[in-house]
Formats: structure tokens, sequence, C-alpha cells
């Protein structure tokens, strides 16, 4: 999954440690979007039950398609999706990032049922094509406040030997490693979708 990669590259990149139980995570999917609202339920419960002794900030929810088992093309598939997220935020008292991805033929625009926009407080815009090139970020939606200014970030390499790959005779044969991100400051401010 690369996850722990790009955990560790972080760590190394900013000479930081991770806090012991600061970040927790799960790579199977939650299965959100359903009819009925019992996995947003089961997802509360197991978070809170592996956070009970500290404060949850940030649930995150990567990505919709892997955590969603509902009709995403779909309005009410996505309203379904939308219902089981407030749940976590209400239940969690945290923010919920969801990761989704832009349209297959317009890239100024979420895929699948566009409800989801209507249903979220704020979208925030990747555009760049990722390492090497700079990555803009615009906030195309904010409710109930101003959009914050586009930002830069761009992508560094860094070599984790921990996660290199070897052959039977030690020979590395794939370097480990991941990429961190530096944020390059503000941008000019895109248009609003």
């Amino acid at each position: 999954h690369g996850f722990r990669q790009r955990i560790q590259s972080h760590c190394v990149h900013y000479e930081v440690e991770l806090e012991e139980g600061r970040l927790m995570y799960d790579v199977r999917p939650p299965e959100l979007g359903g009819e009925r609202v019992d996995a947003a339920l089961r997802l509360v419960n197991s978070i809170k039950h592996a956070c009970s002794d500290g404060e949850l900030q940030l649930c995150v929810l990567d990505t919709l398609e892997k955590c969603s088992v509902g009709e995403s093309d779909t309005n009410l598939g996505m309203k379904r999706f939308a219902r089981d997220c407030q749940e976590l935020v209400s239940g969690l008292g945290c923010t919920v990032l969801i990761l989704h991805h832009c349209g297959h033929g317009n890239k100024q625009r979420m895929r699948g049922g566009s409800s989801l926009e209507g249903a979220v407080d704020t979208i925030i815009h990747c555009d760049g094509k990722g390492a090497p090139s700079p990555v803009t970020f615009s906030c195309t939606k904010q409710k109930e406040s101003p959009a914050f200014a586009s930002f830069g970030v761009r992508f560094d390499s860094v070599s984790l030997p921990d996660f290199d790959v070897k052959n039977p005779q030690g020979d590395v044969i794939y370097q480990g490693g991941s990429l961190v991100c530096e944020w390059i400051g503000e941008q000019q401010a895109s248009t609003a979708i």
C-alpha cells in the first residue's frame, strides 16, 4: 500500500518523529454508501475503540471509490455516501477528508453523481501531473466562508534503505523510497467551478 513508506519519508525528510498513537490507519475499505447506515456506525465504533485515549482530528477516506459500496455514478449513491460521511463527522467529532477523482472527460468536476458537491463543505481541486512537476491546490467551494488562496507543492524523493528490495545474493534491485510534498507558496487563484 505504500502508506508506511510515505509516513517514514515525511519523518526522514522533515527530521521529525511520529509520536506513538498519533496516526492510525486501516487498509480495509469501510464500505460506506449502502442502503443502510450500519457500515458508518460500525466504523465510528471501531475508530472510537481504537482512539479511546485520544482526540481524533481527521479521518481520511482514500479514495471515495475504494470506500464506497454504493452506486457512486448516481446521485442516490452519492447521497448515501455523503449521509455516511456525515455520520462519521457527528459520531467522531472530527473532519472527514474524502479523496476523490475528477471526471474522465471533464477534469474540472468530480467523477460520478453531482449530489456530493452539494453535500460537502469544501472542495479542493488538485491540478498537475505530480512528480517532478508542481501541483496546484485550488479551493473551488468553501461553505460559509471565503475560499482560501490557491497554493502549490512540489515533490522531493526520499531514499528509504529499510524498504529496499534485494535479490537472494543481497544486491539491491529496487531502491526503497517515497515522495514528500514541499510547500511552494500561494499561486494565482483559479476560477471556481
